[in-house]
């Protein structure tokens, strides 16, 4: 079995949908035809790097930085 590559535009959606929906993990896997143990992976990697002040910015984060930057 060949090990499937995913770009990060793809891992970034897949993330976004789980986080932003609050779908489980193993349900947006299957819809989009991807192993659940991947993209819970890539979701702690993202929460954990949030959490840390290192990920993204979510959207009331940057609204502030906005403002504040005004």
């Amino acid at each position: 079995m060949r090990k499937r590559s995913y770009d990060a535009e793809f891992r970034e959606v897949a993330v976004r949908i789980v986080v932003e929906t609050g779908k489980p993990a193993a349900e947006v896997a299957r819809d989009l035809g991807m192993h659940e143990g991947t993209l819970q992976t890539w979701v702690s990697r993202t929460r954990g790097a949030t959490e840390a002040g290192t990920g993204p910015l979510n959207e009331s984060e940057r609204e502030e930085l906005a403002r504040l930057r005004a």
